[in-house]
């Protein structure tokens, strides 16, 4: 049996939207998306987009809270962390602010 494969130019493949903190596929419906492990979700749907506390998620208002100890860098500085940023509940790593202090200071 003879058959015949046409080729073509190749076409343009846009990747699924994907969260900027955990990297997982995001959820969409209905003109909303949301990352169910960050408990998050994004009102403007645009590259870049900033995400808020998922408001259709239980307990999303109060935010994780956590934060690691301070990292002493050896030179003198160390690396303060503030709390995490993320609603709590979320799954995965913090995302905390950073502040570099003298060691012995506070952020």
């Amino acid at each position: 049996m003879e058959y015949e494969i046409e080729a073509t130019m190749p076409r343009l493949v846009i990747p699924a939207p994907e969260c900027g903190h955990c990297g997982e596929v995001v959820e969409y419906d209905d003109g909303a998306m949301w990352c169910g492990g960050c408990r998050v979700m994004w009102e403007q749907i645009e590259d870049g987009a900033l995400s808020i506390p998922d408001p259709d998620r239980e307990g999303t208002a109060v935010p994780c809270t956590i934060a690691p100890p301070a990292i002493d860098s050896g030179t003198g500085w160390s690396l303060v962390h503030g709390p995490c940023i993320l609603p709590s509940g979320h799954e995965g790593e913090h995302e905390c602010p950073m502040s570099r202090v003298p060691n012995g200071g506070d952020a």
